[in-house]
């Protein structure tokens, strides 16, 4: 029963768009698109967590719908993250103490491929440190 309600939940997420999750912004281009998500880490420093491949060697990127504009503090293509300081601001994310292990149930959630709300799904962890191939564009 419980797979039952976990498998539920997670078609529900998938296909429900997420509404009022302001510590979870997008990144925007010039064009107005969004193409990748930001999670705000530090509220009073205004501090965005982001994936390094979303700010690819830029030192400037727009935070939020409404883009303003952020700097890229720092960013490291081993770990794939980067650190964005923004004008936009949000509570801080409080995120899990540990990190998964495979069985435990995990929720995600952003924006990507031009979504203009956020979208999410809860899933099970079923493999630890895999990588994606490079013929994918990852190292």
């Amino acid at each position: 029963m419980k797979r039952f309600l976990l498998a539920s939940l997670f078609a529900l997420l998938t296909y429900i768009p997420l509404q009022s999750v302001s510590s979870i912004q997008p990144l925007v281009n010039l064009d107005g698109y969004t193409y990748c998500t930001a999670g705000s880490i530090n509220e009073s420093a205004h501090l965005w967590l982001t994936a390094n491949h979303c700010v690819d060697g830029e030192s400037e990127v727009f935070v939020g719908s409404i883009m303003r504009s952020g700097k890229v503090l720092w960013s490291d293509q081993t770990t794939d993250l980067a650190i964005i300081q923004s004008a936009t601001y949000a509570p801080t994310l409080r995120l899990a103490k540990k990190a998964p292990q495979v069985g435990d149930v995990v929720a995600i959630i952003g924006y990507g491929n031009r979504a203009t709300t956020a979208w999410g799904g809860v899933g099970t962890v079923l493999e630890l440190n895999y990588h994606l191939p490079e013929e994918y564009g990852y190292p």
